[in-house]
């Protein structure tokens, strides 16, 4: 086990990844101060924080919606992200209102910070280790910056805002995504519905700024987004209904998940532009789109395409079935 942990140390090493090996993550109970929470003492003072639901005694979002698709994750305020802030009395007045809450930074040019948001799940953390090899190949390194592990068992690597726009994508590389303008992330010491908390990895730093290779990266890759204006109004005839569902209060992620599985499966699942195209297009014309989570919202479409992907395999499956076999 010391040999295996040895040599994983090795390749973290040589990939330019910052290495966790023989460091030890710092418990729970010493990041969960009941009294005087790590929100508001121990964290920057220009950081834009927001409440959001928590995952109560029965394992369920606090939100009390039994089908949630973002338990624990989604904001408590009425326009979300957007009522972010670094006002010390207005985050203690949330406090005070519910002690309970999971809390979370708002990314971005105002709190000065992005992160890079590895999934450990879909394949992030080896993510990673590309992303090491792609900025040493620039002769660069990834630096000792602020990092947390989400409750899920993924990490959250905090750098430096360089000024500029850095957007939200989702699948820079597999399980890779990127907080930016307009994101936010849970905070420590959050809990997850795996029954997991967000930790510090790594403590008594800031965030550092990315190198170059590395900005080059999260500003150029291909990952899915939702980022700039739509480049036609969006004719809603019979979808008018679910439109404007995105701007209500609940239910957002699934009117996206409609939308996209109808688009999905006209146009195939490979026609990104499209689909994105149509979808910014619905943003465009939903008349309130306050507290939309464009990571979200990207998710949801995702997840579209991968359940039309499942359908129409089914539907290959039954045909060769019917055709006794021959393809």
């Amino acid at each position: 086990m010391a040999n295996q942990a040895s040599e994983r140390a090795a390749t973290r090493r040589g990939s330019g990844r910052p290495d966790f090996d023989g460091e030890k993550t710092i418990d729970a109970r010493q990041q969960i101060d009941i009294d005087r929470p790590d929100v508001f003492e121990q964290l920057p003072s220009h950081w834009r924080r927001l409440p959001c639901h928590y995952i109560n005694d029965e394992g369920r979002c606090s939100c009390g919606n039994g089908a949630c698709a973002s338990p624990g994750k989604h904001p408590r305020t009425k326009h979300g992200v957007k009522d972010a802030t670094s006002d010390r009395g207005q985050i203690l007045a949330w406090y005070d209102a519910n002690r309970q809450v999971n809390w979370a930074l708002a990314t971005g040019a105002e709190s000065k910070v992005w992160v890079l948001d590895a999934d450990a799940g879909k394949g992030g953390l080896d993510s990673l280790d590309e992303v090491g090899r792609i900025v040493a190949q620039a002769g660069e390194t990834v630096p000792p910056t602020l990092v947390a592990q989400t409750g899920g068992g993924g990490l959250h690597y905090y750098f430096e805002h360089p000024g500029g726009r850095i957007g939200n994508r989702v699948n820079v590389l597999p399980g890779l995504d990127v907080r930016g303008d307009g994101g936010y992330v849970l905070l420590p010491p959050s809990n997850h519905i795996s029954g997991g908390r967000y930790l510090w990895r790594r403590t008594g730093t800031r965030p550092l700024p990315a190198s170059s290779a590395l900005l080059n990266l999260v500003r150029n890759a291909a990952g899915s987004n939702l980022s700039g204006p739509a480049s036609t109004p969006f004719n809603v005839t019979d979808a008018e209904a679910m439109v404007t569902g995105l701007g209500g209060a609940g239910g957002r992620n699934d009117t996206m998940h409609r939308l996209a599985s109808r688009w999905w499966r006209k146009y195939g699942t490979d026609a990104d532009h499209i689909v994105y195209e149509l979808a910014r297009r619905a943003i465009a014309a939903t008349p309130d789109t306050s507290g939309l989570d464009e990571l979200e919202l990207v998710g949801a479409i995702e997840s579209a395409r991968r359940f039309i992907k499942g359908e129409r395999s089914k539907e290959v499956a039954a045909i060769r079935a019917l055709s006794g076999g021959a393809r």
